[in-house]
């Protein structure tokens, strides 16, 4: 960690990716999407601003910009949020992208105001030991690896979503899997926002089933075969889902997901 200045010596912007981990660890399920996002594939699109004390980490904020709309995520203590987000104000976008567990919730808009719908989520987490369909034997052999040259059919089924997280080079990772409707086009699609083998962590998201497919049971499938391929490779898997959605809660639930913390998360822009 490098210290900023004499005046600002408990605000700090972080390299230490060491000093990252064992702070992120503590809680794994709630700060999965950080844990993935420290892994080196992701290392040029971070940014780590921490508040500190004499046990080291006490608020983190990651500032993620490798996707088309840039993301600012809270860790921690509430009483250091205001302070590092008034320090690092000229390094933040105006208009970002906010995830930020409820009790830190106020002290982000000190600074910043939503732009948007801000909405409740919870996040959800299951281990490769309670996965309850990695042995159930049921093949999904219309689930398929989506490929870049599937970008168009994918983008047309998330104009339904304007929110989604989703950008065309996600398909590189080969961890985007979907379902074809009947003209050829994208019915389900399941994929990631992150994985580490390093952290042995993954955040899956961009889960969305087109309207006029609904009800047949695409998006359990997809899921399926995106998370056997995921706990090949990591232990952790974890998720967010709108608080009050309760039949996508019980269908992860059904997978082994349990519930963990409770956010908030939305477009907002700093005040003034």
């Amino acid at each position: 960690m490098t210290l900023s200045n004499a005046v600002t010596m408990q605000l700090q912007h972080v390299t230490d990716i060491q000093s990252l981990e064992q702070y992120l660890r503590h809680y794994p399920v709630e700060n999965a999407f950080e844990l993935g996002y420290l892994d080196p594939a992701y290392a040029e699109a971070c940014q780590w601003f921490a508040r500190t004390d004499e046990n080291g980490i006490r608020t983190l904020a990651l500032l993620y910009t490798g996707l088309s709309r840039p993301a600012l995520f809270f860790v921690g203590h509430p009483d250091g949020v205001a302070p590092l987000l008034r320090h690092y104000q000229d390094q933040l976008p105006e208009r970002v992208f906010v995830r930020s567990p409820r009790g830190l919730f106020d002290a982000v808009k000190t600074s910043y105001e939503p732009a948007g719908e801000i909405r409740q989520m919870e996040r959800m987490g299951l281990n490769r030991s309670t996965f309850l369909a990695r042995d159930n034997g049921a093949a999904y052999d219309e689930v398929e690896v989506l490929t870049h040259k599937d970008t168009g059919a994918i983008m047309q089924t998330y104009a339904a979503w304007p929110d989604h997280f989703f950008d065309p080079y996600q398909l590189s990772s080969g961890l985007y899997f979907g379902i074809r409707g009947d003209n050829n086009d994208v019915a389900s699609i399941a994929g990631i926002h992150n994985l580490s083998e390093r952290y042995d962590v993954a955040a899956i998201g961009n889960l969305v089933t087109h309207p006029d497919y609904r009800g047949r049971g695409y998006a359990h499938r997809c899921t399926v075969v995106l998370l056997r391929h995921l706990f090949e490779r990591v232990g952790l898997v974890a998720l967010d889902v709108q608080s009050g959605n309760v039949a996508a809660i019980r269908t992860y639930q059904r997978f082994g997901f349990q519930p963990h913390a409770e956010f908030f998360e939305g477009e907002m822009q700093l005040k003034g």
